[in-house]
Formats: C-alpha cells, structure tokens, sequence
C-alpha cells in the first residue's frame, strides 16, 4: 500500500471497536490489494482481495483488538495495528485455533507464508519497542493525512515512553513516507522476489 500524503487535514484518531472490524476488514482488504507481497502471495487477483479480507481480519479481531493495539478514525477510512511492548505473545492454544484460518486464507501458500512471517519478525529490535505491523486506508481516502495521523498516535506513545518503533514494507514509495516520520532504514531483505526495507525511529524528544 503506498501511503502518499498531499493534503493535509483534521483527522479524529480512536481506538477500534470490534463492531469496526467488518468495515475495517474491508478497509484493509482494499488498501493491500496492490501491495507487493500480497501479490506475490495471491497472484490471482480474485483470489487476492477474499484471501486479505480473511488474513486481516483474523489479525485485527485476534491479535489487535483484544489488547487495545488497533487505532482507526471517526469515518473508519483507515486502521493501524501496534505491537506494544509489553503485549503478551499469543499462547500456543490460540496459534493452533488461528490455523484454520490462516490455511484458508493461503491455502498452498501457508508454509511460505509462515515463514516469510517468521523472517520478518525476526528483524525486530531486542530492545522494547513499538511495532507498526499493519496500516491501511482506503484508496480513495489516501493522500488526506490519515496515514500520518494513525501512525502518530504510536509514535507519540513511543516517544512518552523513550523507545523506538519498528516496522518492515515492501512498497518502496513508503520508504520516504515513513522517512518523513522519522523512521531510517536499517536493514534490506527479500521476500522471494519481494524486496523489503526494515525501518526504525528513535524515540523523539517533546
């Protein structure tokens, strides 16, 4: 998804709702369509949109919204998923239950998946931090400041708690977006023939 902000505006950030997640599943499932690992997961592009939907909403509702770790806005146009530090690791029971999900979703590709999953995680900091792991807008929202505004809100919190933030994209055009914001390249990896950029910001002072 590429985040472009031409226009700035006003935008009322709040926590998401589980009644939000219908809307938001969409939200995602449209702002990710063209974004590079997704395609090179779901290739077939009707397959793609139904396998989105499906993949992030099970994270949104799962993983996200239990733990106050998603943030969308007053028109639900656009949702962002922290890892905060602190958050607990999901207990095994709950990865066994997400499983059929997640092989409905990728079907065949659920190995690569899990793995790619895997190798990103791993680029994480040892240190405590925040992680921007997901955010969308709805393609006929983006460029207003909505993807600004939702990424802030972790990043104020990181900043009040003296760590950095985290996160890995494969959209090039974001690589500056999030540089804008703060964030610095720290490592490159590849996802298959996806290339990824691994990017972290220091804590800011007030």
């Amino acid at each position: 998804m590429f985040l472009s902000e031409e226009k700035q505006m006003p935008v009322d950030v709040r926590l998401a709702r589980l009644e939000d997640a219908p809307i938001l599943d969409q939200v995602l499932a449209d702002s990710f369509f063209d974004e590079p690992v997704n395609a090179y997961f779901f290739p077939d592009t009707d397959r793609r949109k139904a396998a989105t939907k499906i993949g992030m909403g099970y994270a949104l509702r799962e993983m996200y919204l239990p733990k106050d770790g998603a943030w969308t806005t007053g028109d639900l146009d656009g949702v962002a998923m922290w890892n905060k530090p602190g958050d607990p690791k999901p207990s095994v029971l709950r990865q066994l239950r997400g499983l059929p999900t997640m092989a409905r979703a990728f079907r065949g590709r659920l190995p690569k998946a899990l793995a790619a999953f895997g190798a990103a995680d791993k680029l994480r900091p040892i240190e405590p931090h925040w992680h921007l792991d997901i955010v969308g807008v709805s393609p006929d929202r983006q460029g207003l400041g909505i993807g600004s505004a939702l990424v802030k809100v972790g990043l104020d919190e990181a900043d009040r708690a003296g760590v950095p933030a985290f996160l890995v994209t494969s959209d090039a055009p974001n690589v500056p977006f999030y540089e804008h914001l703060g964030f610095a390249v720290t490592e490159e990896f590849d996802i298959g023939p996806v290339h990824g950029w691994a990017m972290l910001r220091t804590p800011q002072p007030e």
